[in-house]
């Protein structure tokens, strides 16, 4: 892998909706990242300890920093593929 690479995390349901596209470019790019499919508890434990910015889903985690709406990351993931 390359060392200049971000860590990558996307917090996501176990679903497509939102988070799809963002997967499909960080996949078809070859870009590394943890898919990470929360239960509907798991995201009530996220959003009520104030780990999701908004409140929503889905975030990205680049190098442990927290980057949320749905569009500006696949636009952050696209260019990275």
């Amino acid at each position: 892998p390359d060392s200049m690479a971000p860590s990558l995390k996307l917090f996501y349901f176990n679903m497509t909706g939102r988070a799809e596209p963002i997967r499909l470019a960080l996949t078809i790019g070859g870009v590394e990242f943890e898919d990470v499919r929360l239960t509907k508890d798991e995201f009530m434990a996220k959003k009520t300890d104030g780990s999701l910015p908004l409140g929503s889903l889905p975030v990205l985690e680049v190098d442990g920093k927290t980057v949320c709406q749905s569009y500006a990351i696949q636009n952050y993931c696209a260019k990275l593929a």
